[in-house]
């Protein structure tokens, strides 16, 4: 059985996710929650909200899995939108500043991954 997971609007540029993601990708949930659970940085904290999320999503369709059988099966980051900000600089020019935004979404699955 398979669950989805939309994170959208995250306050985070998809390069500094991209890190994460491939870490992440094909290994059992259990795992991957323990790591992300002990990393400092804002992203890490985005994406275990992320897969809790996907895990609860596969408990509420009927799965009865323990979080140890659990797989990441696909997760992809997108970029979003960017806010453009605009800050001054020397001889009254300016520089756009873009505070970039993204999505991730997530599949879990509770079958094997014949795939890593």
């Amino acid at each position: 059985m398979e669950a989805v997971c939309k994170g959208r609007y995250l306050k985070i540029s998809q390069k500094k996710m991209i890190k994460f993601i491939n870490v992440v990708r094909g290994r059992r949930l259990s795992l991957v929650l323990t790591y992300l659970d002990t990393l400092p940085s804002k992203g890490a904290k985005l994406l275990a909200k992320i897969l809790r999320s996907a895990y609860a999503n596969l408990v509420y369709k009927g799965s009865r899995a323990s979080i140890k059988d659990v797989y990441v099966k696909d997760i992809k980051v997108n970029q979003s939108f960017s806010i453009k900000r605009v800050m001054p600089r020397a001889r009254g020019s300016a520089d756009i500043i873009r505070r970039r935004f993204s999505s991730i979404y997530v599949t879990v699955s509770d079958e094997v991954n014949k795939e890593v």
